[in-house]
């Protein structure tokens, strides 16, 4: 330690972290089954905690009168159906937070789904979820009592408080990385008692007076052994958090993979203090959900750590199968970073974001199909340092080659498993070989020249196999 100390100089708060850090690495393999790497009150610092003031509301109902057994004394928040009060509940002389239906959302739509949500609130218990203690109606007005959170603030209000400095605090990635551990963890015994969130953002995220995460209002839950409020085709959620499946009102697709696509979107804000899919409309915002892959966070922020900026990417996925299959496996890979362990995530080659690219726009270039086709050739051959010079086709738009491009997405997908040449790949590795070369024939949009080049690679990668 006597380095660290000499390297730290006086600093005595980053000796400790250091030493602390230094500690973590040579742990064995069970830290990962440990609580994430959290440092919210290292050196005395608060990270999340609160710095605004409350906001005034509107009130339906007046301070000091009684519902049911609840004496309410005063508004503390308020979102698309309700409002939210701080009450006494006089039986058993305790503080809770009572959401109350606002007089003129009551539809009977409304009212189901606030019964569904005191419903799917009552199923979990979790530190890091808001408990439901009870629901029932009073003088025409539903409510929901619920545990109240004192001293608490949304991660909206943070992430706009934090997007006004002019440089993040220290250690603001580690910060985020261990915060997010603790929502997975909590979604994850969500899910295990068959609820879906389906409309997961921070303005539903509280941050407790001692810097912990809640998650709140399962409003648009999704209870997996009852029916569906909602019928096929209707969105439900907050545009920008939406998953694509949620887009295409996909009920039957709705699962644990909904909510873990929506948590990548806040993972990506809370690291680049911007939403990955923006826009000055709905139907903008949900065209890029479906169609364009977002901004690489590290060539928003910089500083972003690689991992993690893999991690946000596998969470977003469009399709749900490449997402993580679970809350419990994004946990893991979070906690692998914050050990400085390897991640199971991996980040898209350039193959396959090329492929990517290729199946949203089928029709805009045929380079997609022919690049990919002459990448998936050179990408071998690098086992053996061999570097080709691709010379991509000049061609025009004549782009609904969509039989070609689904031949060529099938073809990528067995050479995947081709290689290295063992012999025991050797005589399927020949054919895919004279398969591409028939395909590469069969092209009648690739100039001869070009045509001539990828023939030659398919030339060299069977005289290497």
């Amino acid at each position: 330690m006597a380095f660290v100390e000499t390297a730290c100089k006086n600093r005595h708060e980053l000796q400790q972290l250091v030493t602390e850090l230094l500690a973590l690495a040579e742990q064995d393999d069970s830290f990962l089954e440990q609580p994430a790497f959290d440092r919210s009150r290292l050196m005395g610092l608060s990270f999340f905690g609160r710095i605004t003031e409350e906001p005034g509301l509107p009130q339906n109902v007046a301070a000091g009168e009684v519902l049911d057994d609840f004496k309410l004394l005063r508004p503390v928040g308020q979102g698309g159906m309700g409002q939210v009060w701080e009450a006494e509940q006089l039986s058993l002389k305790r503080r809770v937070a009572l959401k109350l239906v606002r007089q003129d959302r009551v539809t009977t739509k409304s009212a189901e789904l606030f019964a569904r949500e005191a419903r799917a609130g009552g199923r979990l218990h979790h530190p890091g979820i808001v408990e439901v203690y009870g629901h029932g109606n009073a003088q025409d007005i539903a409510w929901i009592a619920m545990e109240f959170v004192d001293g608490s603030w949304t991660l909206r209000d943070f992430l706009d408080r934090v997007a006004q400095r002019s440089e993040l605090p220290g250690l603001y990635d580690r910060y985020v990385a261990a915060f997010v551990v603790k929502l997975a963890s909590a979604l994850q015994a969500a899910h295990s008692a068959g609820v879906i969130h389906r409309d997961l953002k921070p303005h539903n995220i509280l941050i407790t007076a001692e810097e912990e995460p809640k998650v709140t209002d399962f409003g648009l839950a999704r209870i997996t052994d009852e029916s569906p409020l909602s019928v096929s085709g209707d969105l439900a959620g907050s545009y920008f958090y939406m998953s694509p499946e949620q887009i295409k009102g996909a009920r039957t697709a709705l699962d644990e993979r909904t909510d873990i696509f929506s948590l990548g979107v806040v993972l990506y804000e809370m690291l680049a203090l911007r939403r990955p899919f923006e826009g000055d409309s709905g139907p903008r915002v949900l065209a890029q959900i479906l169609e364009q892959d977002p901004l690489d966070l590290r060539r928003i922020r910089a500083g972003v750590p690689s991992d993690l900026a893999v991690i946000c990417g596998k969470c977003l996925e469009k399709k749900r199968e490449h997402r993580y299959a679970t809350m419990a496996e994004l946990a893991a890979d979070l906690r692998r970073h914050l050990a400085y362990r390897p991640i199971h995530a991996r980040p898209p080659t350039r193959l396959r974001k090329l492929q990517l690219w290729a199946m949203r726009n089928p029709t805009r270039t045929v380079a997609a199909v022919v690049g990919s086709l002459a990448l998936a050739v050179i990408a071998p051959l690098a086992f053996d340092n061999f570097r080709g010079q691709l010379v991509l086709a000049q061609v025009g738009e004549d782009l609904g080659r969509l039989v070609a491009l689904q031949d060529c997405e099938e073809l990528l997908a067995q050479v995947d498993h081709l290689w290295p040449p063992y012999p025991e790949n050797i005589e399927a590795l020949e054919k895919w070989i004279a398969d591409a070369r028939t395909f590469v024939n069969g092209l009648e949009f690739i100039r001869d020249g070009h045509r001539m080049d990828y023939l030659e690679m398919l030339e060299r990668l069977e005289s290497t196999a």
